[in-house]
């Protein structure tokens, strides 16, 4: 991912790649998944996905068909702007060469959430809140920034 970073910041020189969820943190922090013992599942290297977003007001402003839900919301997939969607084409197939990546192929489902920055404070203050409900550090909640 870390090759793409020049080209976001092309668009916005602001802007903030981001991952979050089990690649980020270790553990999946999703209380919904846990082991039958109750306990958090690891993240596993053989089995995951790839969690991104861009923090960045430009490229949310520069995004098509926005609704005044999204708006409030301040987060959308990343296909609604046509350069963050070119470049996602791009990582799809550069990322789907790493193994252990489920979105390969015909699956490959990889998007990137464009964020705006007051939402991706709540999505981090969120994941935070998760760690510590899972008896974790609240750091486990914060995401890996890709410079």
């Amino acid at each position: 991912m870390q090759e793409f970073v020049p080209q976001f910041k092309s668009l916005d020189s602001k802007a903030k790649v981001k991952i979050r969820g089990s690649l980020a943190s270790g553990v999946k922090l999703n209380p919904k998944k846990k082991s039958l013992e109750g306990k958090q599942f690891l993240f596993n290297p053989k089995d995951f996905d790839i969690d991104a977003y861009i923090v960045s007001e430009r490229l949310f402003r520069g995004a098509k068909g926005k609704s005044k839900y999204d708006i409030r919301k301040g987060s959308l997939n990343g296909f609604r702007n046509p350069f963050v969607a070119q470049l996602t084409y791009q990582m799809r197939k550069k990322l789907e060469k790493i193994t252990g990546n489920r979105d390969r192929g015909n699956q490959n489902n990889f998007f990137i959430v464009i964020r705006r920055p007051f939402n991706a404070k709540q999505s981090i203050k969120g994941d935070q809140n998760l760690a510590k409900e899972a008896g974790l550090d609240e750091s486990h909640g914060n995401p890996l920034e890709i410079d």
